[in-house]
């Protein structure tokens, strides 16, 4: 539940940003989802190379569900 909360905040702040820079709606979601889960990559990479534990496919996926959510959350893409 953690990837999914923290991944909706940072999916939608990054398309609201997006937006807010001149971006389509439907790009901004775009750019909202990639940022989403290129720091949740970063954040598995850190636990797989520092912390020497596994990568989790499991939490990507939550990343990838919560930056959706978030960034259609604050979007005009339709």
């Amino acid at each position: 539940m953690y990837h999914f909360l923290t991944a909706s905040v940072i999916g939608a702040a990054a398309t609201k940003v997006a937006v807010n820079n001149q971006a389509s709606p439907c790009e901004a979601v775009f750019i909202g989802i990639s940022t989403t889960l290129v720091i949740g990559a970063g954040k598995e990479w850190y636990d797989l190379k520092v912390k020497k534990t596994l990568f989790s496919w499991k939490d990507m996926v939550w990343n990838l569900a919560g930056g959706s959510i978030g960034s259609f959350a604050v979007s005009d893409c339709r």
